[in-house]
């Protein structure tokens, strides 16, 4: 069974005999049967037949394939066309990066990025973000590696390290993230490891996804 992944949403094609899924199934994903030209939409709880609401949109009833901005993909078996235009797309905002051989023998903030400004622009029409970074240093102590809002001065988001690692990636923080502010990455020994202890090659970043 093909799936195409239109924008943010699921269109799933296949003919009314098959088994429709009800599991890993978002609100507002389809189904269109290509035997039948019946479009379904999942509410939820069930498959709803929307066929008489999606006829009033052309490229919804009788896929033959679809585009891509100018590319056509066909797709054997499936009759029309779908004009797919917005792919889900990540926006990575580079913070900075920390030097070698800061002191992990001790605990506190060693070293803080330069801020960067958030603009309503560059967070409209986001549906997620996350703060990803590396550490490349580290022989000893816990390293936190910090988003922190510069103007409500609070830390957003900590990934605890006890090794190396070239990426990490936090849970979803779109929710924490105030358009207009300003953020900054900081490096932060949380746990100091023994005497001699250095951190550092950290690289920090946010990924807005629209």
């Amino acid at each position: 069974m093909p799936t195409i992944i239109v924008g943010r949403r699921k269109i799933y094609l296949g003919p009314s005999t098959e088994t429709k899924p009800t599991t890993g199934v978002d609100v507002g994903d389809q189904w269109i049967e290509t035997d039948t030209g019946k479009v379904l939409v999942w509410d939820g709880a069930t498959w709803k037949d929307a066929t008489a609401a999606a006829a009033a949109v052309p490229w919804a009833i009788g896929l033959a394939g679809f585009y891509v901005d100018d590319l056509l993909i066909a797709d054997r078996g499936i009759t029309g066309r779908l004009k797919v235009a917005d792919f889900p797309r990540e926006v990575h905002v580079f913070l900075g990066q920390s030097p070698s051989g800061l002191d992990a023998a001790t605990t506190g903030v060693k070293h803080e990025t330069a801020n960067v400004l958030l603009s309503p622009e560059l967070l409209q029409g986001a549906t997620a973000a996350y703060f990803e970074a590396g550490l490349l240093q580290r022989t000893g102590g816990t390293i936190a590696l910090e988003l922190y809002d510069a103007t409500a001065a609070a830390v957003v988001t900590s990934l605890s390290l006890t090794a190396t690692t070239y990426r990490t990636r936090s849970a979803d923080i779109l929710p924490s993230l105030v358009a207009g502010n300003e953020y900054r990455a900081r490096l932060n020994v949380t746990a100091a490891g023994a005497s001699g202890s250095v951190a550092g090659n950290a690289f920090y970043r946010l990924v807005i996804v629209r």
